[in-house]
């Protein structure tokens, strides 16, 4: 189920009517990021494109049902792949954190990841999972996703001084 489908209706019952705005989703700029092709919706509204309503928006539709394109660039990614691109870039960054000094120690870190973001409590926070772990199969993992996905998994450099 798409961001659109939790929307109103239509489009225009979000982009043109303010008494809408309850609705923070039709306000977020991530909408804009989303929307692929064409100018952005309220062109597209005064063109008559209205959604479900008038059978073509975002989605061409169909007998009421949206006709989407299948995803044609997608990467095949396993759950390992999906959790660790996740989990290892926070704890990366709470490296680099304690590294540079945002921090004073690992337990008042743990502290402000676990209320601050919701990391898993039982996991103890992103200090106590490292090292419930291996720190250099971490770093390891780490090093793949940087050579698979780009540098933003490039391992700190406050690796080393974790014991």
């Amino acid at each position: 189920m798409g961001l659109y489908h939790r929307l109103p209706w239509t489009d225009e019952d979000v982009y043109n009517d303010e008494r809408h705005s309850f609705n923070p989703v039709a306000k977020m700029p991530l909408l804009e990021i989303v929307h692929a092709k064409g100018p952005p919706h309220s062109a597209d509204i005064s063109k008559g494109n209205l959604g479900r309503k008038s059978g073509q928006g975002f989605y061409a539709w169909s007998k009421g049902q949206a006709l989407k394109d299948p995803i044609r660039s997608a990467v095949p990614l396993s759950d390992n792949d999906i959790s660790d691109r996740l989990i290892l870039r926070l704890i990366n960054e709470s490296v680099a954190c304690l590294r540079e000094g945002v921090v004073e120690d690992e337990d008042l870190l743990d502290a402000g990841v676990i209320f601050g973001t919701g990391f898993a409590p039982f996991r103890g926070g992103p200090m106590h999972y490292i090292h419930s772990c291996e720190t250099g199969e971490l770093q390891q993992r780490l090093d793949e996703l940087e050579g698979r996905f780009g540098q933003h998994f490039h391992a700190d450099s406050g690796w080393g001084a974790i014991a």
